[in-house]
Formats: C-alpha cells, sequence, structure tokens
C-alpha cells in the first residue's frame, strides 16, 4: 500500500509497504513532482509507479485547473479584440 507522510504543507516522504521510496514536494513552479531514493536498488513495479502518478495528479489538479482557467480567459480576451 502507498502512503504518504506530510513532513510540511508541500513535502511528503512516499513509502510502499514501509520500504521509503523517495519524496514528493512543490517545485518553484508550484507542480508536485517525485524524487526517488535511488540508493536502496531494486525495481518498482508499473502498480506502484501508477499510483505515484495518480497521488501526482490529485495533488497538481488545483495549480492545473488554475492555469487552464487563466489560459481560457486569456483566450476569451484576445478572441474579443
Amino acid at each position: 500500500m502507498l502512503k504518504l507522510e506530510e513532513v510540511s504543507t508541500c513535502h511528503y516522504q512516499v513509502y510502499y509497504d514501509g520500504a521509503f521510496l523517495g519524496e514528493i514536494y512543490a517545485e518553484v513552479d508550484g507542480f508536485f513532482v517525485f524524487s526517488p531514493e535511488l540508493t536502496n536498488g531494486g525495481y518498482w513495479t508499473a502498480e506502484v509507479l501508477r499510483r505515484i502518478a495518480c497521488e501526482l495528479d490529485d495533488l497538481n489538479k488545483p495549480i492545473q485547473a488554475e492555469l487552464d482557467q487563466y489560459f481560457k480567459q486569456s483566450q476569451t480576451t484576445e478572441k474579443s479584440k
């Protein structure tokens, strides 16, 4: 099971079945990214990667919606000129 432990508002540690996989944090542009812990070696299954991707999608939804709204308004403004 994938588990995110909140370190701070924009920083999480990611665990799968108790194993530390890496960190999710917000970059300067506001979008969350995953930074894997590479010193453990081994591999990750597609299921684990999909779960990490879903967590990133959920965390990034608000900022993506804000950007989509901004560009939608910009296009409407440009067309009305």
